[in-house]
């Protein structure tokens, strides 16, 4: 779990630092996914499945952000 957090980390801190129109549109997805994952991890009985969805998630979000910057 703790790479994910430091992915999470550089992902939040990509999104301060990028000046583009559409990085409202990711930092939304951003802090939607990382609070659902972030309240699912805490439970007592967090539901691993529902985590490795949204780390999925989480990854794709990532992907899509990486091709944007890039062009």
């Amino acid at each position: 779990m703790k790479n994910l957090e430091i992915i999470l980390s550089l992902l939040g801190n990509t999104l301060s630092l990028w000046s583009s129109s559409q990085k409202s549109h990711f930092l939304k997805q951003y802090i939607k996914l990382n609070t659902e994952f972030y309240y699912e991890k805490n439970k007592d009985k967090p539901d691993f499945a529902r985590l490795d969805n949204l780390k999925y998630e989480l990854m794709l979000l990532i992907s899509a952000l990486n091709s944007k910057i890039s062009e």
